[in-house]
């Protein structure tokens, strides 16, 4: 019964997303079904400016912050705080979908955070 939940609660995150709201129940089933949950600490870094995207990442729970430098390569710039993200936002599908390297980078910025990846 958990499972069925669990499968649940991700079809509902995901219908809610622009991106998947196209999709056929069948699709979106498939899609919660790959979905895989992660808990992460203050200070983890979830996706580095400049990665291949190769997920997608809805926040359950906690907190956020996106950062970017003008040359990722340059290990001296300070990144530009841009935003705080929090419970219930989503991210990471552009990169995802046009298969263009990560514009940012996204640090838990919160004592834990639950997410759907």
């Amino acid at each position: 019964i958990q499972a069925a939940r669990d499968r649940n609660y991700r079809i509902t995150i995901l219908q809610k997303i622009n991106v998947f709201q196209a999709l056929s129940d069948i699709q979106l089933r498939a899609a919660a079904d790959t979905m895989e949950e992660l808990f992460l600490q203050n200070g983890d870094v979830l996706m580095n400016q400049d990665d291949v995207g190769d997920a997608f990442f809805v926040l359950e729970e906690g907190q956020v912050e996106v950062t970017r430098k003008v040359n990722a390569r340059n290990n001296s710039e300070v990144p530009r705080v841009l935003c705080r993200l929090g419970k219930n936002t989503h991210f990471g599908e552009i990169s995802l979908m046009t298969e263009e390297p990560r514009s940012a980078t996204v640090t838990i910025c919160s004592p834990t955070a639950n997410d759907q990846r």
